[in-house]
């Protein structure tokens, strides 16, 4: 018979967690590779904020719901910040919106997309650095 499943859960370190025991009844899940995307490097703080947040209350799903309520309660922002988070998530490639009716709660689920986001801040930053080193690598006309 196999391990219990109680007794391979890895408990959260003293400096990770309030908890006596160190088992929290949530965490959230982020992939290395997707951490360190263009798609969330980009990311304002509110957006990267609103994003733990759907991705706990998830909790492993790919299709989950997510109202206006609920960044008030997670993120402390207003109705228009959220629209803005809703349009950052969406166009990073992060969730998708789901068809729903007025008086449903939205239904999101999370994207693949942002695989194929490429960020513009990174290339600007790269272009001005590449376009400084090719001046710096100029030869300089010697002085006699």
């Amino acid at each position: 018979m196999g391990k219990s499943r109680k007794s391979t859960i890895r408990k959260f370190e003293f400096y990770e967690t309030i908890t006596n025991n160190g088992i929290e009844s949530g965490y959230v899940r982020l992939a290395n590779t997707q951490f360190h995307s263009d798609a969330v490097m980009d990311l304002s703080a509110n957006s990267y904020r609103v994003f733990t947040y759907m991705k706990f209350r998830a909790k492993g799903n790919k299709v989950f719901t997510y109202t206006y309520e609920n960044a008030i309660k997670d993120a402390s922002i207003s109705r228009q910040t959220f629209l803005k988070v809703k349009k950052e998530l969406i166009d990073n490639g992060l969730i998708k919106q789901l068809a729903s009716n007025a008086y449903s709660p939205s239904k999101f689920e999370f994207s693949a997309e942002w695989k194929n986001y490429h960020s513009k801040r990174r290339d600007w930053f790269t272009d001005e650095r590449i376009c400084k080193n090719a001046k710096s690598k100029r030869k300089q006309p010697q002085r006699k």
